[in-house]
């Protein structure tokens, strides 16, 4: 069930990226490995995970802060998907 909200909130993000308004060249660059990276973090099993989320959650938030002022409603949906990763890793 927590994969699967992390699954729905990265099909948000991805959406949010590509229909909302546009993200200049370097921050959708950014925000493009970091899906990546999501995506393939979900992938992996619990522990393997559990290793990897801390440092995820610091490139997303990273993105969040270039984001926050441009962009906010991508930005409080990556900040949505740093709280529910965190809370699986409690």
């Amino acid at each position: 069930m927590e994969k699967q909200k992390l699954h729905d909130l990265l099909e948000k993000l991805h959406t949010e990226l590509e229909e909302g308004q546009a993200v200049d060249d370097d921050n959708r660059e950014l925000l493009a490995e970091v899906l990546t990276d999501i995506r393939r973090t979900l992938d992996q099993s619990h522990e393997e995970m559990a290793g990897e989320h801390h440092s995820l959650s610091q490139r997303l938030r990273d993105a969040t802060w270039q984001l926050e002022e441009s962009h906010p409603t991508l930005a409080s949906t990556a900040r949505e998907f740093i709280r529910a990763l965190g809370q699986i890793f409690q």
